[in-house]
């Protein structure tokens, strides 16, 4: 009976081919969706979807076929990742960051079952995930050219924010569309891709990342070893392809931008010659390992690496919300039990893969599909240990899908759950997720509304809506605080802030917010308290902080507390260097470079009234270039 619905569609041939294209056009609607700041809206939104195509896959199927290994060890992840949120140091941030990761496993094990079941569907996967990001990546470049990005020296982004993602999306599209290139195909078809092919190469040199072409050429290395027998029919295809792609390359790309791009990699080998984004990845990565040894057995929580690194950066400018080394952020978020977890659930995919990629290599077969999806496995494992790819749900749920149809094509041991007390229990728990998915994507709603009311009492009842459906999300008893404060209702807004610190301790805006607060009211003991421990927390963060201490001193008449704490924040906390310059636009957008112009002319007004003048005129001239 389904199976005959869903062939009344065009496209689909069976229930099992929707359920593949549902789980792929996620992939790309998430791309796009993702492009907005709305993380919650976006990871509660992703886990009901996830949930949903499960749950009727179960409705439709009646049953599962699941590897074994893999799933025990998804199971312990997942256990893991539950117990960590007892002792996260933010519970809301952490419980809605474990939503997307249960609905990536949801969709891994339901993309496993059906190409399990019926391999010939693994054709299906591949046309989806190269058809439908072929169709954003030549939009993309198209509006980029249109654009004049070119002509203007920017790095292809798409329609990613940040240029390495974009790169990551293309690791598994140019292995993939390569894949569809070299199997035996029309003269049409096989211009087309060769087209596609191009386009996805050209793309991926604009994007200037570095770790991205090593990563494609790692992936690629493993790709040609495997099917060299089936590339030597397509040797002249591949040397015309590559010169067309060198050729649009050198005319449209500066040479010295290219050349700088290409030589700067050795030089990141080495302290003394690397980039300030090498130096961040560095500094970060050890800050990250310093938040291990913190808490290696718990972690600080799932997504709070953003908060925790504001408490443990030790260098000025070099932050990050995240690790660029997603091993490292799993072992910082849920402890090395969780980092070992992964890793066995990694080996037990490239176990068997090994066996298949020898066993494939041995056989004068076509095995293009399978290296295909090797390749952009390999290549997207690669990128992630130098960046930030799978903090996008599309680019994560990609991999995932991959991981699906590398295991459905290798002797794994498997069971099946068919049995009604297992289903049926699998009901209740989908069930129960979605139930919390749509607690969540009301409250993220209600807040979204917040932000978009015009007064300040619809600003009000939108957020205790929010707070009703959510109560453990510490913004939004931060932001009901704001607009106490706004108002002057100083008691009532410290209790809210009481209330979130109750949530995230961690969070230093808390503790400005509460010093502002005293301050508003003469309270200068407990202002410079509070503002003392954000200063402690968070000492990179915002040279407001530092201003409105400085200022409490003031009102005590502490010219000396002053003096020392504004020399200090831009001697240790704000220098104005390299890494500041690098990263100065960001700034300027967040308005951080204004504050910080404020921090400098406060200290130059009081070296003013001290009579130096020599300093003040020094401190203005720095204050000028920002």
């Amino acid at each position: 009976m389904s199976t005959k619905l869903f062939k009344r569609i065009p496209f689909f041939t069976s229930f099992n081919t929707f359920f593949l294209f549902a789980s792929v056009f996620v992939v790309y609607l998430f791309v796009f969706l993702e492009q907005s700041a709305n993380y919650r809206l976006n990871d509660s939104l992703f886990a009901f979807l996830a949930g949903t195509l499960f749950i009727l896959y179960l409705l439709f199927k009646g049953k599962l076929t699941l590897p074994l290994v893999t799933t025990i060890t998804l199971a312990l992840f997942l256990v893991w990742q539950l117990i960590t949120l007892f002792f996260s140091r933010d519970i809301g941030v952490s419980l809605w960051a474990t939503a997307p990761i249960i609905g990536v496993m949801m969709l891994f094990l339901m993309t496993y079952s059906i190409l399990s079941q019926e391999k010939s569907r693994l054709h299906d996967l591949h046309i989806y995930i190269v058809s439908l990001g072929e169709l954003l990546v030549v939009y993309d470049l198209v509006t980029f050219l249109l654009n004049n990005g070119i002509a203007n020296h920017q790095v292809f982004a798409g329609s990613f924010l940040w240029h390495n993602q974009a790169a990551g999306l293309l690791l598994f599209l140019i292995p993939l569309t390569l894949a569809l290139l070299i199997r035996r195909q029309t003269k049409q078809t096989l211009f087309l891709l060769s087209i596609l092919f191009i386009i996805n190469v050209f793309a991926l040199i604009l994007t200037s990342s570095r770790g991205g072409w090593i990563s494609l050429i790692l992936g690629l290395c493993v790709f040609f070893i495997l099917t060299f027998r089936s590339m030597r029919k397509y040797g002249k295809l591949l040397a015309i392809l590559t010169t067309i792609i060198f050729i649009l390359s050198a005319i449209s790309i500066r040479g010295t931008q290219l050349t700088q791009r290409l030589t700067s990699i050795g030089n990141e080998l080495s302290s003394q010659t690397q980039d300030v984004s090498a130096k961040t990845r560095v500094a970060v990565w050890q800050d990250a390992l310093t938040m291990i040894s913190a808490s290696p057995l718990v972690g600080m929580g799932t997504g709070t690496f953003g908060t925790m690194m504001e408490t443990y950066e030790t260098q000025p400018w070099l932050y990050s919300a995240n690790a660029h080394d997603y091993f490292l952020e799993i072992a910082v978020d849920n402890g090395i039990p969780a980092l070992i977890f992964f890793l066995i659930f990694l080996a037990s995919i490239i176990l068997p893969t090994q066996k298949t990629a020898i066993h494939f290599f041995n056989k004068a077969q076509d095995n293009s599909v399978f290296a295909g999806f090797l390749a952009a496995w390999i290549g997207a494992l690669a990128h992630t240990l130098i960046d930030i790819d799978w903090s996008r749900i599309s680019l994560l749920l990609l991999f995932w899908l991959c991981c699906a149809a590398l295991l459905s094509l290798c002797k794994t041991s498997k069971f099946v759950v068919e049995e009604k007390g297992k289903i049926y229990l699998a009901y209740v728990a989908v069930l129960l997720f979605l139930f919390i998915t749509t607690l969540g994507i009301l409250s993220a709603s209600n807040f979204n509304q917040a932000a978009q009311a015009s007064n300040i009492t619809e600003q009000q009842n939108y957020l205790a809506a929010a707070i009703q459906f959510d109560p453990y999300d510490e913004k939004y008893y931060f932001n009901q605080a704001l607009l106490l404060i706004n108002q002057g209702k100083w008691t009532d807004a410290r209790a809210q802030l009481v209330l979130a610190k109750k949530i995230n301790s961690s969070d230093s805006d808390i503790y400005y917010l509460l010093g502002y607060s005293y301050c508003q009211q003469r309270q200068e003991s407990l202002c410079q308290t509070y503002i003392k421990k954000a200063i402690s927390i968070s000492p990179y963060k915002d040279p407001t902080y530092y201003i409105l201490l400085a200022k409490s001193y003031l009102m005590t008449n502490n010219q000396m507390a002053v003096r020392k704490l504004l020399s200090h924040a831009i001697t240790y906390s704000f220098p104005i260097n390299e890494n500041f310059r690098m990263y100065k636009y960001l700034y300027d957008y967040t308005g951080l470079t204004k504050n910080l112009k404020s921090l400098y002319l406060l200290l130059a007004t009081l070296d003013v009234q001290g009579g130096n003048t020599t300093a003040s005129r020094h401190l203005l001239a720095i204050s000028k270039t920002l």
